[in-house]
């Protein structure tokens, strides 16, 4: 190859890996069925290649994700069907804001277990599907379907909060778990975000299961036997389990709000559970989750540039950069923010090169939570977080944020 070939070959190689493109994350059930989310082994096989691969831990079932870089992303999160012919989750998309480092908690909903034994089964209702920031800080939740039989439909997950019901509005509401069908062989209740769903009524034979709420462990209910008749475990991430005897009632779906489970005196079918989104630019519907959920976290920042304007030839990483469509994360070198010292024992300055007005400051924790607010016009400005725990925090000017290590 000639001297002029071989520099063209290597512009044309730099060009390519300055291309800015979107960086996808899918999250699935890894293989995980019915009531129990998957394993730590499971998870590993599953994305052993790709971009998650060993970057997610499982925590009895829910899967831990750490966000790689500060930006803006979109989330998108799919509820699962019931079981028989039950009726399809929602799907709840959203734009957020997150910060490198902060921990993800993430249930991928599963489908409801088919019931055995009966003329016309039904079955467990379908989880819902879960984005939490931190422990308790939800972003979105995509709720479930409840599990039908041939003749009576589960249930569709509804885009609203509250759960669907099937006698006596006992549907769940504000993040909390259905109840049973209440009478006649009830199924049981869809759990919620906070709460858990509704065990069975009737106790004249083993009981069948709620879904746990996601602070509970998001796993779907146990279902009970009687004779050869097994009415059909609910789906992790808080499906409640179908109702066992000649004619199976239907659980309910789980979500953000849960959905109530089917009678033979209503709706011998489950209703859906409800849902949840606190982004922004969101898309919502409803009837699109069949068979098992989903999530997919996009970063709308673009993946890592490499920039090598020097020593081309060798390929010599010079720089990196990340491009952001909103939040950039900045720091002392290329930006106007001085902050010192840093790393520090809660008392530090931010000096604002240059500034001619006035500025919000807000520091962000890892769970991304605002711990502190200011405003001023300063160039050089004062802050104090020794009642603080010691760890890394975030400080957010505008649209950069700094990262300020306490110890």
């Amino acid at each position: 190859m000639n001297f002029k070939l071989k520099n063209i070959f290597i512009i044309l190689s730099v060009l390519l890996s300055c291309t800015i493109s979107s960086q996808v994350y899918n999250f699935s059930n890894a293989g995980a069925t019915a009531s129990v989310g998957p394993t730590q082994a499971q998870l590993n096989l599953a994305y052993a290649t790709t971009n998650l691969s060993n970057a997610v831990s499982s925590n009895s079932g829910i899967q831990n994700w750490t966000v790689p870089t500060t930006g803006a992303y979109k989330i998108s999160a799919i509820g699962a069907s019931g079981a028989g012919n039950g009726g399809y989750g929602s799907q709840m998309q959203g734009e957020f804001n997150l910060i490198a480092g902060q921990v993800l908690q993430i249930v991928v909903g599963q489908q409801g277990q088919s019931g055995t034994g009966a003329v016309n089964n039904s079955g467990g209702g379908g989880g819902g599907s879960f984005v939490v920031l931190g422990i308790d800080s939800l972003l979105i939740a995509a709720g479930g379907g409840g599990a039908g039989s041939l003749n009576a439909p589960g249930g569709n997950a509804s885009t609203l909060t509250l759960g669907g019901s099937t006698i006596w509005n006992g549907a769940g509401d504000n993040g909390n778990g259905g109840t049973s069908g209440i009478t006649n062989g009830d199924a049981a209740g869809g759990g919620g975000f906070y709460t858990d769903g509704g065990n069975s009524y009737n106790t004249a034979q083993t009981i069948c299961e709620g879904g746990k709420a996601f602070l509970n462990g998001a796993t779907g209910g146990a279902s009970g036997t009687c004779g050869n008749y097994y009415g059909g475990a609910g789906g992790f991430g808080g499906g409640g389990s179908g109702w066992h005897n000649g004619i199976n009632r239907g659980g309910a779906g789980g979500g953000y709000s849960g959905g109530q489970g089917g009678t033979l005196s209503s709706i011998i079918s489950g209703g859906g559970g409800g849902s949840y989104n606190s982004g922004t630019n969101q898309n919502n519907f409803e009837g699109i989750g069949n068979g098992n959920g989903s999530v997919m976290i996009t970063s709308l920042n673009g993946l890592p540039v490499t920039l090598s304007p020097n020593n081309l030839g060798t390929g010599t990483i010079i720089t990196k950069t990340y491009i952001t469509t909103n939040l950039v994360q900045a720091t002392e070198s290329n930006s106007r923010v001085s902050i010192y010292p840093n790393p520090n024992n809660g008392i530090f300055q931010i000096e604002m090169k240059d500034n001619s007005k006035m500025q919000e400051y807000l520091i962000y924790d890892m769970n991304g939570r605002i711990v502190l607010k200011k405003r001023s016009e300063d160039e050089i400005l004062k802050f104090d977080i020794t009642e603080l725990s010691n760890g890394i925090y975030y400080v957010k000017i505008g649209s950069k944020a700094v990262k300020i290590v306490k110890d």
